[in-house]
């Protein structure tokens, strides 16, 4: 989402009060022609400012944890602890803006429910998990969850690492690695040693019910490093999911990626209570 900017005129970074022609700039005096290098126009002196409203737990229409709302915050507030030191995410995100964040990183949740029930043993792959969005609030939100996060740098995996045993205990697996050398089952993974070794999660056949990529280009590589050489294979009828970017072309891609490999239902998918467009495909039957 983009950060709020508050916009001002001019005359307001002079310190005037109302249109800016009250504070003395761009009014003639008298006897000389008024300069029009000079001049403020009423337009240009009543630039709008934009305010966006504060985001809300009761905005999705969708079922959450009821210690959902407690645990966001306390994994904000952990984020901007981190961040002051380790730049995790912009720094100029104020907490409403992680806030909406958070929130568009459930937008996920309402296509499964849309589809019905999920398994109790739910299984979540995320690509590129940066500072824990979309994974993190998604398994606050889905306390049965299991979850293995793929960040390739070592300060993030640190963060993600000590962020899930706070929040998600015993339910998330942080890999340091790219996407291209994720281990496949029983694979030794060298762990951060100021934390120790992450838990180990069973997931049974090496698949996942969701493989969700945020914040990572759409391109066909990507996509055949996880699904083919890799082997990490969707759940028959898993979803793959791609947060899209707001541009179209970047819309497309990520459409073209996740058909070519043969998912189904490909498309996009607007949520609008999360501000978030999602580009979605289904691991067909085998």
């Amino acid at each position: 989402m983009k950060d709020r900017r508050e916009r001002t005129s001019s005359a307001g970074r002079a310190g005037s009060v109302g249109r800016a022609g009250t504070a003395g700039r761009g009014v003639p005096s008298a006897g000389r022609a008024p300069d029009p290098a000079t001049q403020v126009t009423p337009d240009a002196a009543e630039v709008p400012i934009e305010v966006r409203p504060a985001p809300d737990f009761s905005e999705p229409t969708i079922r959450l944890a009821p210690e959902f709302e407690s645990q966001a915050n306390a994994y904000i507030d952990l984020l901007m602890e981190w961040n002051e030191r380790l730049n995790l995410v912009s720094r100029r995100m104020t907490r409403d803006d992680l806030l909406r964040h958070v929130l568009g990183s459930l937008a996920p949740l309402e296509l499964l429910e849309a589809a019905g029930p999920t398994a109790a043993d739910f299984s979540l792959l995320d690509i590129g998990s940066g500072g824990g969005l979309p994974a993190l609030p998604l398994l606050l939100a889905r306390p049965t969850w299991k979850g293995v996060l793929v960040e390739g740098m070592l300060k993030k995996c640190r963060f993600l690492r000590e962020a899930a045993t706070r929040l998600v205990p015993g339910r998330a697996r942080v890999i340091q690695a790219r996407y291209e050398e994720l281990p496949g089952p029983g694979a030794e993974v060298s762990e951060d040693p100021e934390f120790g070794p992450t838990p180990e999660l069973v997931i049974p056949g090496n698949t996942f019910q969701m493989i969700t990529m945020r914040a990572v280009a759409p391109d066909r590589k990507l996509v055949n490093h996880i699904s083919e050489q890799v082997r990490v294979d969707l759940a028959v009828g898993g979803w793959m999911v791609w947060f899209a970017s707001r541009d179209e072309a970047i819309k497309q891609q990520a459409l073209d990626a996740l058909a070519r490999i043969g998912l189904e239902d490909v498309r996009l998918v607007r949520v609008d209570w999360a501000d978030t467009t999602l580009a979605t495909g289904r691991g067909p039957a085998r």
